[in-house]
């Protein structure tokens, strides 16, 4: 764990930052999980080919295509490490295949969320920065085909009374076959929006803890993995 997340903030923010080489591992298979749905023969060493641009030009260019028609979001943006290595993954891949990605494409296709304007402030040094909301995640509506990201992790008891009954509330009416108990840690409510404002055949990658593997609050992801996603 410790070589993997950068602790840099209270517990009572939850914000925990990641490092570069691991936001773009999980991009990377991200990306890769999506397009395989779109194309279910293909090998790993196709799309190793692909990102590498080894395929023939036609072929890339077919998969740039297809990835342009996706949507992109990251739930608690922070320093924005997702949708930079994100936007950097994506130029590559079009200028291996002799493209260029437009200015317009990254904003209007890759959104993220944050309630910190300070967190997000190196995107907007970004040639091409994505569209950023500086809202709050779970209190308002969004879908997308890929969602990558990294979660606050807050313990229930640490999160403001009020605020705590107006995101149950919130992701309750998402889930209405779901008993979500109210002693949920926050990074719960996030997997479960996510969860819903995917897109069909959409993927979600997040980091999180293992501990709704084994509590009380964690059987309404475990119902909902089982029963409603691969």
């Amino acid at each position: 764990m410790n070589n993997t997340l950068i602790q840099t903030a209270h517990p009572k923010t939850g914000v925990v930052y990641t490092q570069k080489s691991i936001a773009h591992g999980m991009v990377r298979e991200a990306i890769i999980s999506r397009l395989s749905t779109e194309n279910p023969d293909s090998s790993i060493q196709f799309f190793d080919d692909y990102f590498e641009g080894r395929l023939m030009k036609a072929v890339g260019q077919k998969l740039n295509h297809t990835l342009r028609s996706f949507s992109y979001l990251d739930p608690s943006t922070g320093e924005g490490v997702f949708l930079i290595e994100l936007i950097n993954i994506m130029e590559t891949l079009h200028t291996h295949y002799g493209e260029t990605l437009s200015h317009n494409w990254i904003e209007s296709h890759i959104t993220g969320f944050d309630i910190d304007k300070e967190a997000i402030k190196s995107l907007s040094t970004q040639s091409s920065p994505p569209n950023i909301e500086i809202k709050d995640y779970l209190l308002f509506s969004a879908s997308a085909d890929i969602i990558v990201g990294n979660p606050p992790y807050v313990r229930q008891e640490l999160l403001n009374h009020q605020y705590k009954n107006q995101i149950h509330e919130l992701v309750q009416k998402l889930h209405i076959d779901l008993a979500i108990s109210k002693r949920s840690d926050l990074y719960v409510y996030f997997i479960l929006k996510t969860l819903n404002d995917l897109n069909d055949k959409g993927i979600c990658t997040l980091i999180i803890p293992n501990t709704w593997l084994d509590s009380d609050y964690g059987k309404c992801v475990r119902e909902i993995l089982t029963n409603q996603f691969e």
